[in-house]
């Protein structure tokens, strides 16, 4: 199998979901009518030794983070996309 990840993130309602076990390449696409809107990512391997995240808004990156720890663990966060 691939690279499993848990991974938890805000929705477009402010709701925290967690997913665990999911197989990388995981994304999410949250489509809001809002103004705006605060995007928030955490994620930790199981089973590799690097792992990424990145938030775009409107095909803009926002945030992108990435690092090569054992049992990596990363987190991206924006306060207004």
């Amino acid at each position: 199998p691939g690279t499993i990840a848990d991974i938890n993130y805000i929705d477009k309602e402010g709701e925290p979901h967690q997913i665990n076990g999911a197989v990388l390449p995981w994304s999410i696409e949250i489509i809001t009518t809002a103004p705006s809107m605060t995007g928030n990512i955490l994620a930790q391997t199981r089973n590799a030794d690097g792992l990424g995240c990145r938030i775009t808004a409107n095909d803009e990156k926002k945030d992108e983070r990435y690092t090569n720890e054992v049992s990596a663990y990363v987190y991206c966060f924006v306060k207004s996309a």
